[in-house]
């Protein structure tokens, strides 16, 4: 595991010309333009995030007076910012998006010079993060509760995928859509297929009663990297994901409840994932197990990013920096696309 070079722990209490009272967080760039995502991140904390965290930490709008300043990595500057950091802050790479991706879109700033050795944290979707920030979050529920959890009557349609980004894959995610589809039928919603995607949540989740499952295709095989199209569009929904994606299926079992998913990479071709998919459908019983985990567990209410910001103030105070262009390696990190995979 990567780690940040450290020294000293610091207790909070103990920082000279720190500010009194408890933790701080606050942010040090927009978030995707404006301030409207970091808000929303607030809003959740102070309804039920830090209540369900367990550690008492404060926003506040002034990244001069914070503890820890997040830095979304999509509205970082070429240069960096100009803030002083005092010598008892934290600053904070958060970026929700593969290295892959990151490259692409042109906002990677993880190889410049000024970044590289700039920031003490960094919280991603990589388990090796100072926070670890996964797309969903899974508990035990504090009682059982009993289904159905499906409706097998209503179950009219093989697999269904939400898929508008055509433009950027480094798996061939099209392809094998296309190839999957010569075996059984998979309807495909948004502006890379042919049905109108629903805007409202509740008619997109609806729509998955008609569906024995979903296909859970990311747009490249990188490390951790498991989005919504696995937890909202998959778990959160009446239909099993289909999992493409990660570097191993043990990525998505860290994240997900247990007997939750089928693993596409599991098997050596599409025909044959296809074929194992026909013989779910067609066992009752042995679908029906897919659901099986909806009893025990529910998705959690936790604000990650900044429970898990708060809870490292609260615990660990050691001085350190990331080597950002090490930590973001694309090499280290992600399969070429020339990987061979369900050929």
């Amino acid at each position: 595991m990567l780690k940040a070079t450290t020294s000293l722990l610091r207790p909070a209490s103990q920082i000279k010309d720190r500010p009194a009272g408890p933790p701080r967080i606050s942010f040090g760039t927009k978030y995707f333009g404006d301030n409207s995502g970091w808000e929303d991140y607030t809003t959740r904390w102070q309804e039920n995030g830090q209540r369900s965290c367990g550690f008492d930490c404060e926003i506040v709008p002034d990244p001069a007076i914070a503890d820890a300043v997040l830095f979304h990595g999509r509205d970082l500057p070429s240069k960096p910012p100009k803030l002083q950091r005092k010598y008892w802050q934290y600053w904070v790479y958060m970026n929700m998006e593969s290295p892959l991706s990151t490259k692409s879109y042109g906002y990677d700033v993880s190889s410049a010079p000024a970044y590289r050795f700039l920031f003490n944290w960094t919280a991603t979707t990589m388990l090796e993060s100072s926070v670890h920030m996964p797309y969903g979050m899974w508990s035990l529920r504090d009682k059982p509760v009993e289904g159905p959890f499906y409706s097998p009557q209503k179950k009219r349609y093989m697999a269904y995928i939400a898929f508008s980004n055509c433009k950027y894959s480094y798996n061939g995610r099209a392809e094998k859509i296309a190839e999957l589809k010569r075996y059984i039928d998979v309807h495909v919603y948004g502006k890379c297929g042919d049905r109108a995607l629903p805007k409202d949540w509740n008619v997109w989740r609806k729509i998955s009663e008609e569906y024995r499952f979903y296909l859970s295709f990311e747009n490249a095989f990188c490390r951790d990297y498991i989005t919504e199209k696995f937890h909202n569009n998959g778990l959160d929904s009446q239909a099993v994901p289909v999992a493409f994606g990660g570097l191993s299926r043990s990525d998505y079992e860290r994240v997900s409840p247990p007997g939750s998913f089928v693993y596409a990479l599991d098997f050596p071709s599409m025909r044959q994932l296809a074929e194992h998919l026909k013989q779910l459908a067609a066992d009752e019983a042995q679908y029906a197990s897919y659901h099986e985990w909806k009893k025990r567990y529910e998705i959690s209410p936790r604000s990650d990013l900044l429970c898990g910001t708060c809870a490292r103030l609260h615990k660990d105070r050691s001085v350190g920096v990331f080597d950002l262009s090490r930590f973001y390696d694309i090499k280290r990190n992600c399969r070429p696309s020339y990987y061979k995979y369900l050929v």
